[in-house]
């Protein structure tokens, strides 16, 4: 399991262009036993509670099932005490905010 810092950083806005080159060279075609976008979604996405616009992008990408609550702390612009209240103000289902504010990790850590 790798769970990628940052909402992933670039790696969610880049994934077409990855998954385009990949197609462009057909050397690469018989590397891989599946398409390569099936393993962009065995990363786990976690988010940072610096605003609420890259959160939807990453859901919307990965899927929330994917994404696990970030607070990046013990960094000095981490903040544990505000983690959640950015998830809390996203428009989305519930059971997708209950996945992100610890349903996915208590999964993959078998709580």
């Amino acid at each position: 399991t790798c769970i990628l810092g940052l909402l992933g950083g670039a790696f969610p806005l880049l994934a077409e262009r990855i998954a385009r080159g990949y197609a462009a060279y057909p050397e690469l075609q018989d590397t891989l036993q599946h398409p390569i976008a099936d393993y962009f979604r065995r990363f786990y996405y976690d988010t940072v509670p610096y605003g609420s616009t890259g959160i939807p992008l990453t859901v919307a990408f990965a899927g929330a099932d994917r994404v696990v609550l970030g607070s990046d702390h013990p960094h000095t612009i981490g903040n544990l005490r505000d983690c959640t209240a950015v998830i809390d103000r996203l428009e989305i289902p519930e059971a997708d905010r209950a996945l992100i504010l610890g349903g996915n990790l208590a999964r993959l850590l078998r709580l």
